[in-house]
């Protein structure tokens, strides 16, 4: 695989956030052990820049959450990780996962009064190879591993390449996720029915790509690609 030109899944994709979150949170933290600005603070300006880098710990913990959901870990496997009760982990963590889901399939959205669209997802999923070529110089600039991966020069890319094995198995669980929305409909505010219909064929029509170049010859995965491209070209006609 070309790993300058990575087709991310949901999972890479969610690994990326969480891996943001944490350079982020690490950047806010080496800031605050300074002293130099300490003369000019005023009140309890240190509790205040402690509190939101708690509030921001708190938001690394939810990218934490759902990268592992994303990679398949069940609710009760994160409750052992968090040591609560696999309800309490859901009651906490699944409308966040439920955005952030979205926002893989819809990062943009446009309400229904005229008023300006907005984007939903994160800076990680909007700019992916951006975010990953600054984490991977930063790691290395920061490098603190002794062990055999001591010299990767790539130490985010090379991890996330190796999780692009399951884009198939992840799309087809998009275009499932889509169907049954579609179906309900259950679509996230500022998404339109006919903005996911065609999410949904374009969808359809990437996974039968990928199942066609992994699979020549297998005549009904070929049909399904010819079916996709006519809905796809009846929804854009």
């Amino acid at each position: 695989m070309d790993i300058d030109k990575l087709a991310y899944t949901p999972a890479m994709l969610a690994r990326l956030a969480y891996s943001h979150a944490a350079f982020e949170l690490s950047e806010r933290l080496v800031s605050e052990a300074a002293t130099h600005s300490d003369a000019y603070g005023r009140g309890a300006f240190l509790t205040e820049e402690a509190l939101t880098t708690f509030v921001e710990a708190e938001g690394l913990l939810a990218a934490a959450v759902i990268a592992d959901r994303m990679r398949g870990a069940s609710w009760p496997a994160v409750a052992e990780a968090l040591d609560v009760t696999a309800e309490c982990a859901r009651d906490r963590f699944a409308g966040r996962e439920r955005e952030f889901r979205a926002a893989l399939l819809f990062p943009h959205r446009y309400p229904e009064n005229g008023c300006l669209g907005y984007t939903v997802a994160p800076y990680a999923v909007e700019e992916p190879d951006r975010v990953r070529e600054q984490l991977d110089r930063w790691l290395v600039e920061h490098r603190r591993s002794s062990g055999p991966d001591r010299d990767e020069p790539l130490p985010v890319t090379r991890g996330l390449a190796a999780m692009s094995t399951t884009w198939i198995a992840e799309r087809i669980g998009q275009v499932l996720e889509l169907s049954d929305a579609l179906i309900k409909p259950e679509l996230p505010a500022g998404v339109s029915y006919e903005t996911a219909e065609l999410r949904h064929a374009q969808l359809k029509v990437e996974l039968y790509e990928a199942m066609v170049a992994q699979r020549p010859g297998d005549r009904e995965v070929e049909l399904q690609l010819i079916e996709a491209r006519e809905q796809l070209s009846e929804l854009t006609a």
